[in-house]
């Protein structure tokens, strides 16, 4: 089955952004217009109208679903994205496979003896993106459960049915699925961002074996009477440091799902409490820290396997660089002087700008989860202290309380710059790879004409082979959408974030002063209310649309460098093909040849004859 779905990677593309742009365009604009009905009928004092209760009703489903309607979207651009790395890579397993193939047929005995298996990843990638897009969509569903219940929650809440049993199964089903749906959908996200990884790794592994040997393997069919001849050949390559990285990236963001049932146990016990008529003060603080930390750790987990991509996409750089060196030293040397070996240019400027990018990004995700969320923790611990000593009218309550509830959105919004900035570093090195597989497409044809030539015992023409302006080929009308959806998520913290913090801020001193309460409400509380509430319900959405248009562009690199790379096949195979038939045709000449001019054949043949 996943055989048959990796070659429809496109749609998944276009499906995972229509989701997206749905989400928007048709999701939040429905919860904002919701949030300003139900907020002015809160403050004209019409909460027992019906209208009231079904936009605050309708409002409260919406903010349920939307964050997980994203990550759905989000997962099937992700899992576009990897059957297009899947695609990239049947094309080399093909590659590599013809053309050991067209050189075994010469009789090269180093053609069979150089087909390793491929590390355990290669094998396992594919499964890795069907598991998390199958993750995702199971905690889709758990969402739709939680947001029946909250339709029945709410209506007990209006309608005065707030104590007994029935009540509390509802509000309790609300808090412990709101727990695992947090932290538990992260998991699907890693899995899928996992196959990425590993089909990035499998890329370099064969890619480096058809970069250093085909060209070696052609000499030695070429020139029988080599110095190499017999050599054993190098093995691939094997980031396996990277993939290691990748991995603990992997445990870090599964984390979220251990965490959240924790917290949903907390959760639980908490209520339950409450329902006695107590309070659990242990399980309010922990419950708390838990809902503060999980998401800082699941970006730190994601930083960690967007930052291990874009070092991957470096080596496969490398290996891409590496294969048009090896192939035109290889024609310059089988030429005969013919052709002059081609220059392959030193690093383009968009490869030395990945490094840093990519490691000022993962600089800020882990800086905003070992400083700030630890204040942001201990600061909520405070808040909690004065509630349960009952001195909510200090100012250093007021204080404690104007921090925790202003630096959520300024943590959230402000560590998505790191995200940003990695994705800038994979829009750059997806831009070299480009430049790279273009400069290639002007060089193997030409290369294997030459090759070819010299099989058939011709001298090649000359020609010049090098590219000269690598720059030019550069495909920066891929790119430029992708820097579109990283000024959208980094708006997210500038200036949205620092909006959203201000009317907090507003709303709470205004409260302090005693606007906040039934019948005394000012004019300023009221729109700072509003202003919090719907920046609220759109900074998240916001960033996860640009993130859209990101892993969007992303898919349209590779839907490019899938082109590219069946491209080359066809060239490759067909170019070793070719080499291989002249070879067999030059043989079979000279034999006759030798044949022909043998006196002993001739008496043979004459003897035959009488």
């Amino acid at each position: 089955m996943i055989d048959r779905l990796i070659p429809h990677y496109p749609a998944f593309l276009v499906t995972g952004m229509a989701i997206v742009a749905s989400g928007l365009f048709l999701l939040l604009a429905a919860q904002d217009a919701l949030i300003a009905v139900w907020v002015n009928k809160f403050f004209d004092g019409e909460t027992e109208q019906g209208l009231f209760k079904a936009a605050q009703t309708a409002e409260k489903v919406i903010d349920h679903t939307l964050t997980v309607w994203f990550f759905f979207g989000l997962s099937f651009i992700k899992l576009g994205i990897g059957f297009a790395v899947a695609t990239i890579v049947r094309n080399l397993r093909a590659t590599g496979r013809l053309s050991l193939d067209a050189f075994a047929s010469t009789g090269l005995p180093e053609a069979e003896s150089s087909r390793w298996d491929e590390p355990w990843f290669g094998r396992y990638f594919t499964r890795f993106l069907v598991s998390g897009i199958l993750l995702v969509g199971f905690f889709f569903l758990l969402t739709l459960w939680w947001d029946a219940n909250l339709v029945l929650l709410k209506s007990a809440e209006f309608s005065g049915r707030t104590a007994g049993a029935a009540y509390n199964t509802l509000l309790m089903t609300e808090r412990v699925l709101g727990a695992v749906i947090s932290g538990g959908k992260f998991l699907g996200e890693g899995l899928l961002i996992f196959g990425i990884l590993t089909g990035l790794a499998t890329i370099i592994w064969n890619l480096s074996f058809q970069a250093r040997n085909l060209p070696e393997l052609t000499r030695r069919v070429l020139r029988p009477d080599g110095t190499n001849q017999g050599a054993e050949l190098p093995r691939p390559y094997l980031p396996g440091t990277l993939v290691k990285l990748g991995i603990a990236g992997l445990v870090v963001v599964s984390l979220a799902t251990p965490l959240a049932f924790i917290r949903a146990g907390f959760s639980a016990w908490a209520l339950g409490r409450q329902f006695q008529g107590s309070i659990s003060e242990i399980a309010i603080r922990l419950e708390g820290v838990l809902s503060k930390t999980i998401d800082p750790v699941t970006t730190m987990g994601l930083a960690i396997l967007f930052f291990t991509i874009a070092f991957l996409l470096l080596d496969i750089i490398h290996w891409l660089r590496e294969q048009r060196r090896e192939f035109g030293k290889a024609v310059a040397d089988l030429s005969d002087g013919a052709i002059h070996r081609p220059v392959v240019e030193p690093s383009l400027w968009p490869t030395r700008l990945v490094s840093p990018l990519a490691v000022f990004g993962l600089f800020v995700v882990g800086f905003f989860l070992f400083t700030m969320t630890g204040v942001h923790s201990l600061n909520y611990n405070s808040v909690l202290s004065f509630q349960f000593a009952g001195a909510t009218d200090s100012e250093l309550y007021q204080s404690a309380l104007r921090l925790d509830r202003v630096l959520g959105p300024i943590i959230t919004s402000t560590r998505m710059i790191g995200i940003a900035s990695i994705f800038l570093a994979i829009g750059l090195a997806l831009v070299t790879i480009v430049i790279n597989l273009r400069a290639t497409a002007l060089l193997l044809p030409a290369g294997f004409s030459k090759l070819i030539a010299v099989a058939r015992g011709e001298k090649p023409e000359a020609e010049d082979l090098t590219v000269y302006q690598p720059m030019a080929l550069a495909p920066w009308n891929l790119f430029w959408p992708l820097l579109l959806g990283a000024l959208v998520v980094v708006s997210g913290a500038l200036p949205i974030g620092i909006l959203h913090g201000w009317s907090i801020h507003r709303m709470l001193g205004e409260q302090f002063t005693g606007a906040g309460t039934l019948g005394a409400t000012s004019d300023l509380f009221e729109s700072a209310f509003l202003a919090a509430n719907l920046f609220d319900a759109s900074l998240v959405p916001w960033m996860l649309f640009g993130m859209g248009i990101i892993l969007f562009s992303v898919g349209r690199f590779f839907s490019t460098i899938v082109g590219f790379v069946e491209a080359r096949r066809m060239v490759t195979a067909e170019g070793t093909e070719a080499i291989a038939e002249a070879l067999g045709s030059s043989q079979t000449k000279m034999a006759k040849h030798s044949v022909n001019a043998s006196p002993e054949s001739s008496d043979a043949m004459a003897a035959a004859t009488t």
